[in-house]
């Protein structure tokens, strides 16, 4: 059933701007902050961002939140960007994101409403086991300790790299 929902959510993001003449769609990651050097890279989440164009202009991108995070993907409709010298994105769910370049990626410091992320923990164990059907005992234990901080303290950093066509003039 999980594998299903999880299809059905790529499916759905997929569809999101398939009706737009420049659809696009940006692979990044999506990072949980953790003090643990022993879960370092357990923290560290692929997402896909979708729009109608141009990730810097634009005023309307989705993205989600993997089921290996959360359980069941959550998907994030940004519905108001604020430009100036660091960018406020807005949308339900969130309570605060401001993004800025640096480097060659657009970074986006996120923090999701509280009490809005709810983790499906079995959904989470097998969409690791599905990224990853050797994923270790230990190494499963590593990302269910991340998803179990994450929930109370919904904070992290969505990052993708920056496009020649994105840069902004």
């Amino acid at each position: 059933m999980t594998i299903i929902r999880s299809g059905f959510s790529v499916f759905l993001l997929g569809l999101m701007f398939a009706g737009a003449a420049q659809a696009r769609s940006l692979k990044g990651t999506y990072e949980v902050p953790t003090d643990e050097p022993e879960l370092q890279g357990s923290n560290i989440y692929p997402v896909e961002l979708a729009n109608s164009g141009d990730f810097l202009r634009d005023r309307q991108v989705r993205f989600g939140l993997p089921a290996t995070l959360v359980g069941e993907p959550v998907i994030y409709e940004i519905t108001n960007i604020r430009r100036g010298e660091k960018d406020v994105w807005e949308g339900q769910g969130i309570e605060t994101m401001e993004c800025a370049i640096e480097r060659r990626e657009y970074v986006c410091h996120v923090t999701f409403t509280p009490g809005s992320i709810t983790l499906n923990e079995p959904a989470i164990e097998a969409a690791l086991k599905l990224q990853n059907p050797a994923i270790s005992d230990g190494e499963l234990l590593k990302f269910m300790s991340v998803s179990r901080r994450f929930e109370p303290d919904p904070i992290g950093v969505l990052r993708y790299e920056v496009r020649g066509g994105d840069r902004q003039d």
